[in-house]
């Protein structure tokens, strides 16, 4: 069964950083822009006036996935 789970801050993100890196260093060909040290630093220079969501995918309690996305009105 899969299960998400919501993060809308970098401080609730950073509970989920070592999860993050892990399943980066499993992705085939992954880039620095795809990393949680990529979008903190993006947050800090361009976030303002953005809200930002994060979606961590599992399947068992298994980490299988993250969606980051960024709420722009």
């Amino acid at each position: 069964m899969l299960s998400v789970a919501e993060f809308r801050s970098l401080d609730e993100l950073a509970n989920v950083r070592l999860t993050w890196k892990s399943l980066w260093e499993q992705t085939p060909d992954a880039n620095y822009f795809q990393s949680y040290d990529w979008l903190r630093s993006f947050w800090r220079f361009y976030g303002e006036g953005l809200k930002l969501k994060v979606l961590l995918v599992s399947m068992a309690a298994k980490p299988i996935g993250l969606v980051p996305l960024v709420i722009k009105h």
